[in-house]
């Protein structure tokens, strides 16, 4: 069955609106597995038992933590006592916050795998597009810069918090994520009254592997203030992360 221009156009609004949430809800992964999500304990560190685990007074109420992430010697093991003291050089008697994961109802690695298959699906939706073209590098079949701002942000979070062995992930991700930057600095506005300025679209594309020709967006040339603070935004995270001295983990 032969599509049409309107069947075409459907497909990628559908594609739009999925893409979209899927960014939204990476950005979200990002704070929840990165940051203080909201059940915190806020209290003073008194006791250490390990490298891994300590004790801490919330309210008059002694709870013992154990910290996510880290597997260190028990305290009778070798080195078990070196990981004990070079913890608590680092937090005994001090008032910390900790994250109390479980009162999310998952883990925190079941949050990363979710956020991996997100990733994956970003970049495998992707269109495609020689990184040279006026829209190579855009993160969405319609060449718009704000939808693409928006994904290179939840991929540069990810970043942040993706496990170090996920080496090809992390590979493509990083080359999408340069291209991306690039697209949004081609897209900037150069000369005139609104030098600066980042428009709604640029140029025209395809989905990958199609033959058809690209859907002509009315509205390409628009300026709008949010579009400039989504791709500045995605460019000072760019910054932070992958540009001089950042190491993909800040």
């Amino acid at each position: 069955m032969e599509r049409t221009p309107e069947m075409t156009k459907h497909r990628l609004l559908r594609y739009r609106r999925t893409l979209l949430s899927i960014s939204v809800l990476l950005i979200g992964i990002s704070v929840i597995a990165a940051s203080p999500p909201a059940a915190t304990l806020t209290g003073k560190v008194v006791s250490i038992a390990d490298g891994d685990t300590l004790t801490l007074l919330v309210d008059k109420t002694q709870i013992k933590v154990r910290l996510e992430g880290i597997d260190t010697p028990e305290r009778a093991q070798p080195f078990g006592r070196k990981a004990g003291q070079a913890l608590a050089n680092k937090v005994f008697g001090k008032v910390v916050q900790v994250d109390d994961l479980e009162s999310l109802g998952v883990s925190r690695q079941q949050l990363v795998d979710h956020a991996v298959r997100i990733c994956r699906s970003i970049l495998e939706e992707r269109p495609g597009g020689e990184g040279t073209s006026s829209y190579g590098g855009s993160l969405t079949p319609d060449s718009r810069t704000t939808p693409t701002s928006t994904r290179l942000e939840g991929l540069l979070a990810a970043l942040t918090f993706l496990p170090s062995d996920e080496v090809e992930l992390r590979q493509e991700m990083e080359t999408a994520i340069h291209e991306g930057i690039a697209f949004l600095v081609r897209a900037q506005v150069r000369s005139g009254e609104l030098d600066g300025a980042i428009p709604r679209a640029v140029g025209l594309s395809r989905p990958r592997g199609s033959r058809r020709l690209p859907l002509v967006d009315p509205r390409a040339s628009e300026v709008r203030i949010d579009y400039v603070q989504h791709a500045l935004s995605a460019m000072i995270r760019y910054l932070e992360v992958l540009g001089p001295g950042g190491d993909g983990k800040q």
